[in-house]
């Protein structure tokens, strides 16, 4: 089985079994070489909504032709069904919000199913031409699929990047509850965000302010890097600032001999917390507090290194050990004090919002900003994880999974904390239990996927996207197909309903 992410490029196939998701596993195209079928996947239960569906008996294949025609062939290469989009086509998108769309190079939707999530909803492909606009709830994607900028209900004209379960704002008009209907890529090259009526009657929210008559073609992109920009005759003309291509990032870990410039920030896995190294000098970490697209301040910042306004230009990760800002004489402005010539020296931020610099395996200095345990009801989805002090709670509010502060991770009936299974590794550093992409649960110690070690699994690496499910009927359980297939693992406590 192939699990392709976010979209299906020219030129690419899927046979039977493969799967389409998006990047956070709501939905998926699944090809079985008889059907095509849109899921929708419900968070707390193994129970789904099928969104659209296409037989295909005898199907072998559904390729994304070059021509841009997405086609199901048989073994022996004999047309069975086709989207009638040759010469339109060039890239089938499957979106966060349960879009599945086939767009052109032009950025217009060449096809998608009725009867979708978002039916109604237009999409555009990284370029939106004079003439052309967003609607409420329309988007314009990056050609990757990893941003995208929408035109949301509230009136907000909002940029994403999209990674793992988390949608990260990255730019928006903050023109919220101020009645924006539409954003208007004009012919005189100024993008404009209007209320009802638009650019004939509507009135001007916010724009580019970048009016300029017959001085070539202006078009608003959206690059594979993240940079919004109003691009005219080659030029650009205005950007939303939020480009990627002017800083790095890095998640989790900041490994010895690199650094951070002023714009580079490290990135929790869960994107919830960020460590940037700002435009002030200050080197700041930050916590995500607010709902994707909503007005004011998103971050919450948690802890500084009091180098604002002294100058700062690099945070390095020291080979000796010690993480140090410096200025741009080479001055050490701040230093974790963790010098230690031990190897295997790294900044870790962590998905609790603890930022540890780790020598060896051992934590020698911490910022001290863990969060309050999160509660998870339902099912704990792809990419996923439950740190020290998380619960997973069954909807009924029966039973709880946790992970313990001695490292073990225990199920049990909440009522008099009776255990019904647990992973028997206490004692062993268990730090994080995630719900890994390709379909296996596994705790691991301090470093998580990447560097920790693994001390239990649930051996389902096979079965890719996959989701783990607590059970009013007291068994927790691990469904492949995102949550909604067959059982693969489960802690066998069933209940009696006496």
């Amino acid at each position: 089985m192939t699990q392709y992410v976010g979209y299906l490029d020219a030129g690419q196939a899927m046979t039977a079994d493969d799967i389409l998701v998006p990047w956070n596993c709501n939905v998926s195209l699944c090809f079985n070489g008889t059907r095509l079928e849109l899921i929708q996947y419900a968070p707390g239960g193994k129970t789904s909504a099928t969104l659209w569906s296409q037989a295909t008996p005898g199907g072998s294949r559904a390729v994304l032709q070059p021509d841009g025609d997405f086609q199901v062939l048989d073994a022996a290469g004999k047309l069975i069904w086709n989207t009638k989009t040759s010469g339109a086509g060039s890239r089938l998108v499957c979106a966060a919000d349960g879009a599945l769309a086939l767009v052109g190079a032009t950025g217009s939707v060449a096809w998608h199913p009725g009867g979708v999530a978002v039916a109604g909803s237009t999409g555009y492909l990284y370029r939106l031409f004079p003439g052309q606009q967003l609607d409420c709830t329309d988007v314009l994607w990056s050609a990757n699929a990893r941003y995208r900028l929408v035109m949301q209900p509230d009136g907000n004209l909002v940029q994403y990047a999209n990674h793992g379960n988390t949608q990260q704002p990255l730019w928006s008009s903050a023109t919220c509850q101020q009645g924006g209907q539409s954003a208007v890529m004009q012919a005189d090259g100024n993008f404009v965000l209007y209320t009802a009526g638009g650019e004939s009657n509507g009135s001007a929210l916010w724009a580019s302010h970048t009016s300029e008559h017959n001085q070539g073609e202006t078009v608003l992109t959206l690059s594979d890097n993240g940079k919004l920009a109003v691009v005219r005759s080659g030029t650009e003309v205005w950007s939303s600032g939020s480009g990627q291509d002017d800083c790095t990032s890095y998640s989790p870990f900041l490994n010895a001999g690199q650094s951070l410039k002023v714009g580079d920030s490290l990135f929790a896995v869960n994107l919830g917390y960020s460590l940037t190294l700002q435009s002030d000098g200050e080197l700041a970490l930050y916590r995500f507090v607010s709902a994707p697209g909503a007005c004011g301040e998103t971050w919450q910042r948690l802890w500084a290194a009091g180098t604002v306004g002294r100058g700062a230009s690099q945070a390095v990760m020291q080979d000796d050990g010690n993480f140090v800002v410096y200025d741009g004489a080479n001055r050490p402005l701040w230093g974790a004090g963790s010098n230690n010539s031990a190897s295997g020296n790294y900044l870790f931020l962590e998905d609790t919002g603890n930022l540890s610099v780790v020598n060896d395996g051992k934590t020698c200095w911490t910022s001290a900003t863990t969060q309050a345990p999160q509660r998870i009801v339902g099912a704990l989805l792809p990419a996923c994880s439950l740190q020290v002090g998380d619960t997973l709670v069954s909807p009924n509010g029966l039973y709880r999974l946790t992970l313990t502060a001695t490292g073990d991770v225990v199920w049990s009936v909440i009522e008099g904390d009776r255990q019904l299974w647990h992973s028997n590794t206490a004692g062993q550093g268990g730090h994080v239990l995630v719900m890994q992409t390709d379909g296996n649960l596994v705790l691991y110690s301090l470093g998580g996927e990447p560097r920790g070690h693994a001390l239990w699994a649930s051996h389902t690496s096979k079965y890719g996207c996959s989701a783990l499910q607590a059970q009013d009927d007291g068994n927790l359980v691990l469904y492949d197909d995102c949550g909604n297939g067959k059982a693969r693992w489960s802690s066998g406590t069933v209940q009696s309903s006496g």
